[in-house]
């Protein structure tokens, strides 16, 4: 388990303990954003990207999973494998342009789970304000270019 408190504008690489297939490929190491997304790059040392894009894009960050990609401030990041072969990342964050507090979970599937490679977004509260609608959500391959 890995965990982030009042932050802001960080990532943290975590090591897999299964195999998590994404887009044909094998992935053992991921890294998080405080901004709402993770890539499956393995050794990502780039932005944490605060400025969402919208998706494919070529540019930095690639091979992402951003259930709510968008300039936060990190309340709490934890990640939680929880050994029925889902390994859950939440975020609870304030979007900045708000300031409204939000809660929302990628859970990725991995090699050991009857739905390997599947990726799920589940959403808690949104802000009346900010629902979503100034942030990206979805999933891109290696090269940015295919989702």
């Amino acid at each position: 388990m890995h965990t982030l408190t009042d932050t802001d504008e960080e990532l943290v690489t975590v090591n897999l303990t299964n195999r998590f297939p994404f887009f044909g490929t094998n992935r053992r190491e991921l890294t998080l954003s405080t901004n709402g997304w993770l890539t499956l790059t393995a050794d990502y040392a780039g932005p944490t990207a605060p400025d969402n894009v919208p998706m494919p894009d070529p540019a930095e960050p690639n091979d992402v999973v951003a259930p709510y990609w968008d300039d936060l401030d990190v309340i709490s990041l934890c990640t939680h494998e929880d050994g029925t072969g889902r390994f859950i990342a939440q975020w609870r964050a304030t979007v900045k342009t708000s300031g409204e507090e939000i809660a929302f979970q990628a859970i990725l599937y991995d090699e050991t789970h009857g739905q390997a490679g599947d990726v799920e977004f589940v959403y808690g509260a949104l802000g009346a304000v900010h629902d979503g609608d100034s942030a990206t959500v979805g999933i891109e391959n290696d090269d940015g270019l295919s989702w």
